[in-house]
């Protein structure tokens, strides 16, 4: 019988992760086929951040049957302590912080465990957790068992406040804690990708401050695997359109904690 085997590092041996080397010790891809790879997940979003902060770093390390887990999904809320009423929505973060929540776990290949029950979900936990496109970005392997890893390939450092307008972030570092009171500030507008077995790439824009972003990624910035070298076509996964026409960058406002995702199509494999 197969069996999925999860190694709770995090909880039992402190952390997999190997400082000198920065990466997963080499044992624990024989060993596991997914490990935790940071702190618990909790429903709030000073948890949800910085696990996603650990996933910029750690998701590139992902590869089949050897997965970096977020850990559970908290989407929808945990569910109600002492309630009769199946189902009913007890959240401990926004609709955008749960979207958010969802979208990077699901680009980064991060296994998908819900922490909610799957008969009695909300309106909210289905919208979400039944996103098909994003379901199938999860999934996606190459034919020959290839892998390819998302995670943040970059900021942009010019995005701006949508209201007020304020200067941009230059000079920023990658820091993804709070703006600095003194010296650079944190760039808060989030660039992360994935290429797909199709040739198509994953795009994801992830605003993580608290007020609105305008975010513009350019497709021949996307890193070494994921950059284009020809215009695209934009299909919003969470919108379930596609924009006419063809395009070399986009450009949204994402509102704080939020975040765009899209698939960009060129037609060929590059």
């Amino acid at each position: 019988r197969e069996f999925f085997y999860q190694c709770p590092c995090a909880a039992i041996w402190g952390d997999c992760w190997n400082p000198s080397t920065g990466g997963p010790p080499p044992w624990i891809s024989k060993l596991c086929d997914s490990w935790r790879f940071f702190n618990d997940h909790h429903d709030n979003w000073p948890s949800t951040s910085l696990i996603i902060q650990a996933l910029a770093v750690r998701a590139p390390y992902n590869q089949p049957h050897a997965w970096n887990d977020a850990d559970y999904l908290m989407t929808g809320g945990q569910g109600c302590v002492n309630q009769s009423t199946p189902g009913l929505h007890c959240p401990g973060q926004t609709e955008a912080e749960y979207v958010t929540e969802f979208t990077l776990w699901a680009l980064t290949a991060s296994p998908l465990f819900l922490a909610a029950d799957p008969r009695n979900l909300t309106s909210l936990q289905r919208t979400v957790l039944l996103n098909e496109e994003l379901l199938k970005i999860n999934q996606d392997v190459y034919g020959d068992g290839e892998f390819r890893a998302g995670g943040r390939v970059g900021f942009d450092t010019m995005c701006f406040a949508a209201t007020p307008r304020t200067e941009p972030f230059a000079n920023c570092t990658s820091s993804h804690g709070p703006p600095s009171h003194g010296g650079a500030q944190r760039c808060p507008c989030e660039i992360w990708a994935r290429r797909l077995s199709t040739g198509d790439v994953a795009l994801v824009l992830y605003n993580s401050d608290d007020d609105a972003r305008n975010v513009t990624a350019l497709f021949d910035s996307l890193g070494a695997d994921a950059s284009l070298t020809q215009p695209a076509t934009v299909r919003d996964i969470w919108a379930h359109s596609t924009l006419p026409g063809t395009h070399a960058s986009y450009s949204a406002i994402v509102e704080g904690h939020g975040v765009a995702a899209l698939v960009l199509s060129t037609g060929s494999a590059e």
